[in-house]
């Protein structure tokens, strides 16, 4: 025994201190031979701003098996002729048509069999991708629940991001790689936001332990964080449908449409359609950020702004709308002289570059001076990849990168560039007493339950005008949809919700294209008297103007109105048949004196412990339920919680058809209750 013991410590002594650095060094060849694998964490999601999943990674499986599973060749006994495949293929096949329906047990068996004698290492059960509650389901069928080592069962997963409301809103929420080991995030938030949405993967490291491998965590994943969005998917889809309605009525090639909250400045709809070369409208780019374009008439509310800050013009000043010095500008809407709020509501080309370019000519620096002023060209952080940002000419000095025409054609919205959203902005500022905030398409970034930021509403311009312009503005703003000359007059006025705003039509070259497109556009905002949000419409196609994009806005302002009840509660009248007490339904006397107390109601009549009531003008009066054991109770005129609960209390299993109030059960009241019986109910 001392002698075996003495061998044992020398081989021990040996191994350790002598062959010790060989076998570390053949430890780590071994290890060499199978590197390190990423662990991936776990995609944040997207939310709209009242938590509605706009964005979430799923995970789906394909059913697979090793046929090589020694599990699955053993026999239970030593001259037993079936294994355990064979014992459980019947059943398993039985089981797999039932669930899914597309083969027939014999051919799902056939085919089990067949990969049993090829000994197929990843043999596909079916051809579909399964979801977690499908292979929940799978787990549980013969041979399966043996687990993944006693049948073979390979569950190859995968993950594929999924959008609820797909198409809405496509390219504002982005998109990401269906390969996880290429990139993340390829447009819209989904990219801007990658890095936080990724979050940090783990990694482990492959040991050969025996003579299997296996993988040991030596760094834990992250998973990203959640991005809370500013959009509400029920303005989206009203946005999204007014405006492709409108785009396909007039064959129009891309549109856009944005919708934005007065005082916040949050984003609460971003549309964006091109047709394709099949015909159908799809979201293709971003154009409400990225598209650089003139604005047209749009801006003739800026030029205005700075004539009445300027002290140049009054709302009542007449102007000559009849003749222009510039051969090419053309006016289309009236001839004559007519006042400073006219020339806006009736959109005078002429009117408006005879008033600027009467008083800036020798001065120009002043004009573009006044637009500096209100911060329209400032930039601002979009959280969507390729955001454009203002081009607003500036003259110099010696006016050598001016001309004499660059006034008049800028006055009416040529001469600059500015992004959709970017003009909006600037009609949001007139709706918001003169303040411009920023608009944001994000609320907040959320981790494991903490808010990592919150975006906060950012003020650029505090007061883009003085309160007198102000005023102004709003009125002729007015004027252009209500007054019978305007320019949104026939297109845009609403009976049933203000609408204050102004019409544009420019002529781009879209696409690089020498061919002239027309842009038409419509900026304002609802309720005038109370502005709540603020929209842009733009659509492009040939022969259209800006009262075509008017009335998207209008269907935008009216659906969104009809949701949305601005009426204070004290601007509505009591109904006088409304009846003066709740009513109340039959429950237990102890839950219904609680609430009748809490209320301070009246109530009196019999205190049993389950109670029918009733409701006059003054007092709930309360009877006994009659109540035996073994009988089925009445339950008519319950909620669903009461009722079940009498119902279960008697052994009997509860259907519910609907919610509110039971109106009828199944069972008779006061038949035989029989255990495990099904009750019926239906709640109206």
């Amino acid at each position: 025994m001392v002698l075996l013991f003495a061998v044992a410590f020398y081989r021990i002594f040996h191994i350790q201190s002598v062959e010790g650095k060989e076998w570390l060094a053949l430890e780590q060849e071994l290890n060499r031979k199978r590197p390190d694998r990423p662990v991936y964490p776990n995609r944040g999601n997207i939310y709209s701003h009242d938590m509605k999943l706009l964005a979430s990674t799923t995970p789906y499986y394909y059913l697979v098996m090793d046929m090589r599973a020694p599990a699955l060749h053993r026999k239970e006994k030593k001259n037993e002729k079936k294994t355990f495949f064979d014992k459980n293929v019947d059943s398993l096949a039985y089981c797999l048509s039932r669930k899914f329906g597309d083969r027939t047990a014999a051919a799902y068996k056939h085919a089990l069999v067949q990969a049993y004698k090829r000994k197929d290492s990843r043999f596909r059960v079916y051809p579909n991708i399964l979801t977690y509650s499908d292979l929940e389901d799978v787990k549980k069928m013969p041979l399966f629940r043996a687990g993944r080592n006693g049948s073979g069962l390979i569950p190859d997963e995968f993950t594929t991001r999924i959008c609820p409301f797909d198409p809405l809103a496509k390219r504002t929420i982005g998109a990401v790689y269906a390969d996880r080991t290429r990139g993340g995030g390829i447009y819209g938030i989904e990219r801007f936001f990658d890095s936080l949405l990724r979050g940090q993967a783990g990694l482990e490291q492959a040991k050969l332990v025996g003579t299997s491998w296996n993988y040991f965590s030596i760094k834990e994943p992250v998973d990203g964080a959640d991005i809370i969005t500013t959009l509400d998917m029920d303005i989206q889809d009203i946005t999204s449908q007014a405006l492709l309605e409108q785009m396909r009525r007039i064959g129009a090639e891309r549109g856009c449409a944005l919708v934005m909250d007065v005082k916040t400045g949050e984003i609460r709809a971003c549309a964006n359609l091109s047709l394709t070369a099949s015909g159908n409208y799809k979201e293709y780019e971003n154009m409400a950020v990225s598209d650089l374009t003139e604005p047209g008439s749009t801006f003739k509310t800026v030029s205005m702004m700075v004539a009445l800050e300027n002290d140049i013009v009054t709302p009542t000043d007449t102007i000559d709308a009849s003749f222009s010095p510039y051969d090419s500008m053309t006016d289309t809407h009236f001839n004559g002289r007519i006042t400073a709020t006219e020339v806006l509501a009736r959109s005078s080309n002429i009117g408006m570059s005879n008033l600027i370019d009467g008083y800036y000519r020798k001065k120009p620096e002043e004009f573009v001076d006044g637009i500096y002023k209100i911060k329209l060209q400032e930039p601002m952080q979009i959280e969507i990849p390729g955001a454009g940002k203002p081009n607003i000419r500036r003259p110099e000095k010696d006016l050598s990168n001016w001309s004499p025409t660059a006034l008049p054609w800028m006055s009416i919205g040529y001469e600059t560039q500015l992004p959709p959203i970017y003009t909006l902005r600037f009609y949001n500022a007139i709706a918001n007493d003169g303040k411009m905030v920023n608009p944001h398409f994000v609320k907040a970034i959320v981790g494991n339950g903490q808010n990592i930021q919150t975006f906060d509403t950012e003020v650029v311009n505090s007061s883009i005008c003085s309160s007198k312009t102000l005023t102004a503005i709003r009125a002729m703003l007015e004027a252009v949809v209500n007054d019978k000359h305007g320019t949104g007059y026939a297109q845009v006025r609403s009976t049933r919700v203000a609408i204050a705003g102004k019409t544009g039509t420019a002529q781009v070259n879209y696409g690089g294209s020498k061919q002239k497109t027309h842009q038409a556009s419509f900026c304002g905002y609802f309720p005038a008297d109370n502005p709540q949000y603020s929209c842009i419409v733009v659509m492009l196609s040939r022969g259209v103007y800006g009262a075509t994009s008017g009335m998207v806005f209008k269907q935008i302002a009216e659906r969104v109105y009809a949701q949305n009840n601005f009426l204070s509660i004290k601007d509505v009248k009591i109904d006088s048949m409304l009846p003066m007490l709740p009513v109340t339904k039959n429950s237990s006397w102890n839950t219904l004196a609680k609430a009748l107390q809490y209320l301070d109601i009246d109530f009196n009549g019999q205190q049993t412990d389950w109670v029918i009531t009733k409701t006059d003008s003054a007092f709930v009066r309360t009877a006994e339920l009659p109540l035996i054991d073994n009988l089925v109770p009445n339950v008519v005129g319950m909620g669903a919680k009461d009722a079940v609960y009498l119902m279960e209390q008697r052994n009997l299993y509860v259907q519910i058809f609907g919610r509110g109030t039971v109106v009828s059960q199944s069972l008779p009241v006061g038949s035989r209750a029989q255990k495990g019986a099904t009750v019926s109910l239906i709640l109206q």
